[in-house]
């Protein structure tokens, strides 16, 4: 497994922006993980013809990062609507559930992504 070759091309990039946007535009009340693993799913299917392994690491990556800016805007969004105690309370008691959740979907969509590409048979 060649971590140049995950980081390679828009991919990751592009997931981490798809993540966000998802997020923002579903409503930052929803819950992230069914746009985490849509987002995954279509990055390992982009990067399906590697092997699976490369697959489900592209999936963390984007998964990790996208989790963590989305927990950001949304401790902002806490800080000015309800004060710092209560953001400092939401960061203590749920980041580590969220990224906990965000890095085993990410990895699923990642590897269903991969054999999503296997079975259509596209090289």
């Amino acid at each position: 497994m060649d971590f140049n070759n995950i980081t390679k091309g828009k991919c990751v990039p592009l997931g981490i922006i798809m993540i966000v946007i998802f997020y923002l535009v579903g409503g930052t009340t929803s819950t992230i993980y069914p746009f985490i693993l849509l987002t995954t799913m279509m990055a390992g299917y982009i990067k399906g013809n590697n092997t699976v392994s490369e697959s489900a690491v592209t999936g963390l990556i984007i998964s990790v990062i996208g989790t963590l800016i989305t927990v950001i805007i949304n401790v902002a969004l806490i800080y000015v609507s309800y004060g710092g105690q209560y953001a400092s309370y939401m960061i203590a008691q749920t980041l580590p559930f969220t990224l906990l959740i965000g890095l085993i979907v990410g990895a699923v969509g990642g590897v269903l992504g991969y054999y999503i590409r296997g079975e259509m048979k596209l090289e």
